[in-house]
């Protein structure tokens, strides 16, 4: 996770994954008005296309985590379900993001880790692109000529009440080596005097 210097004063915790498998991280942001946004970066790995490979990243985060999950995404999504329930960040509005190589929705296509739908619904989060662009989400993988939705911005019921628009870079806007778009959302906070200042994406 790459932080802008205006913003890396505000970064007020930081924990790291627990096993240093490098898939989950977390950085907690404290806005001058107080609010607590717990930034959660994170990357769902897939299986070699040709079957086990020590060296792929799906390989090594099976072998850090044998023993205690029956593969790396449990692993994942049992560090995201205690991020949820940490009681010292309980206040925190949550952003979960990343290439989670899955889809949210029923009418998107691709995602080896297949549809996490229910798996969200479980959680109460949210996919927060889906919520302001419904079926119509805009891709954002691209490769020989498909593409895919599986890069997400997911949050709580909290969370989308923070944010006030969204949206995503076209294929078209991409440098010729770079697949995945690029995911971006405005913030509404307010500050003590009850303003209501604007944070813009970069």
């Amino acid at each position: 996770m790459l932080v802008r210097d205006k913003w890396a004063k505000h970064i007020t915790q930081l924990k790291p994954d627990p096993l240093h498998t490098h898939l989950f991280g977390q950085a907690t942001l404290t806005l001058p008005n107080k609010t607590r946004m717990r930034i959660i970066p994170t990357y769902w790995p897939i299986p070699h296309t040709t079957g086990s490979h020590p060296n792929s990243l799906w390989d090594i985060a099976s072998r850090q985590t044998q023993g205690s999950y029956d593969s790396p995404i449990s692993y994942i999504k049992s560090c995201l379900r205690d991020a949820r329930l940490d009681a010292t960040l309980k206040e925190s509005k949550i952003l979960i993001m990343g290439d989670l190589n899955a889809t949210t929705h029923a009418t998107q296509t691709g995602g080896t880790n297949g549809n996490i739908q229910e798996w969200m619904q479980v959680e109460s989060l949210y996919d927060l692109h889906t919520q302001f662009f419904g079926p119509q989400t805009p891709p954002t993988f691209y490769r020989n000529n498909t593409c895919t939705t599986i890069d997400h911005v997911l949050t709580t019921a909290e969370g989308v009440e923070l944010i006030d628009e969204a949206g995503t870079s076209t294929h078209a806007a991409l440098p010729p080596t770079i697949d995945h778009a690029l995911l971006w959302f405005g913030i509404h906070t307010s500050k003590p005097d009850g303003s209501a200042p604007h944070i813009n994406p970069p």
